[in-house]
């Protein structure tokens, strides 16, 4: 079996697991001394192939890396890209992951990237970096908020420097606070067991477990708000599960859904639900929306009720309601770290204006 059909098998593994990935987050690559093989834009983890991942060449990313942009550059994450881009061998036409730069900084030979709810729990919390060295000691590196691109690259490579100057060698995982967790490693074996280990002890945290059943249903209720939403939407879905139906009580119980807590939530769910206090408002609801943010909301919340998402079809609102679920769920087990830490403003409109989730949002519609 050669390397990159192991990168293939170990990406086809944990993509086709929906506790770690969710609309096909996440990334992964190969190195060689030259060669960065990184998972290509368009191609989900699950079911991907070796023709999945773009071939770049790393001395021309180490270049990058330790070149930089100067501040009058009018356009730096334009820039980034393309730059990333020019790196491409000779006749690849595939687009590479724009985190590329940052898989070529970890001096091993495979990275794991993903977002599952349960490391998210600990990422966006109010005390995830405390607990995560409580947690970890000297085998993580905690990565602050910093918007995507080459910042975070740079910044990534120059915490690995200083965790392997202090301790006298690299981290084994970097967490990155609201948005997942990378694992450099020797072989997908290795990577493996991190993973294993570090989604233990995370749980062996958790106090309460949310519940997936289904809460009573006042089918009456929900019709009435199914047939508002499907005047304007050809696809609208309802949430039933206990917990989610619970955070749906009031404004007050919802705070924890109410804004975003990573990139993959605002590109599927966008940044901002709509919350109404009873399906008679739904209507003027969405036309204020409409004329505020533009466009309609995926997610809606009507109190007492409970969620529903919609979208031009199922699978637009089906990626909504697994990205909306995965946000309950990290509300609600970040309490057991603090409470939960969610994006600000700033960050939002960066990645709703940022060129590569606008790109996401366009495959991701091919592909439904």
């Amino acid at each position: 079996m050669t390397e990159l059909t192991k990168l293939a098998y170990m990406s086809d593994y944990y993509g086709s697991d929906p506790t770690l990935v969710l609309a096909g987050g996440g990334n992964t690559s190969y190195k060689t001394a030259d060669v960065l093989y990184v998972k290509a834009s368009g191609f989900p983890l699950s079911g991907i192939r070796e023709n999945g991942f773009a071939a770049l060449d790393r001395h021309g990313l180490q270049d990058l890396l330790l070149r930089g942009y100067p501040e009058d550059v009018e356009n730096i994450d334009t820039q980034f890209i393309e730059d990333v881009m020019a790196t491409r061998l000779p006749g690849e036409e595939k687009r590479p992951s724009v985190e590329a730069l940052l898989h070529h900084g970890f001096d091993f030979p495979y990275v794991l990237h993903l977002h599952p709810t349960v490391v998210n729990s600990l990422t966006s919390a109010v005390n995830g970096e405390e607990e995560a060295h409580r947690l970890f000691g000297n085998d993580v590196v905690w990565v602050k908020l910093v918007h995507p691109g080459y910042g975070l690259a740079r910044y990534c490579w120059d915490l690995q420097q200083e965790h392997k100057e202090k301790f006298g060698k690299y981290p084994r995982f970097l967490l990155l606070q609201n948005h997942g967790i990378f694992i450099p490693g020797n072989s997908p074996e290795e990577i493996g067991a991190t993973l294993d280990e570090v989604i233990s002890k995370i749980k062996a945290c958790y106090k309460a477990e949310w519940v997936s059943d289904l809460a009573p249903i006042d089918t009456d209720a929900i019709g009435a708000v199914k047939e508002k939403l499907e005047k304007v939407y050809d696809a609208v879905l309802y949430c039933g599960e206990k917990s989610m139906v619970a955070m749906c009580e009031s404004r007050e119980a919802a705070a924890g859904v109410l804004r975003p807590y990573n990139p993959d939530q605002i590109t599927y769910c966008r940044s901002w639900p709509l919350f109404c206090e009873s399906a008679d408002e739904i209507e003027a609801l969405l036309k204020e929306y409409d004329a505020k943010i533009g466009g309609l909301p995926k997610v809606i919340i009507v109190r007492g009720v409970g969620l529903f998402t919609a979208g031009k079809d199922r699978g637009e609102a089906d990626r909504a309601m697994q990205l909306f679920l995965d946000a309950g769920k990290i509300s609600f087990y970040a309490e057991n770290f603090g409470g939960y830490h969610q994006l600000d403003d700033d960050f939002i409109d960066f990645i709703d204006n940022w060129e590569v989730e606008n790109y996401r949002r366009g495959v991701a519609n091919k592909n439904l």
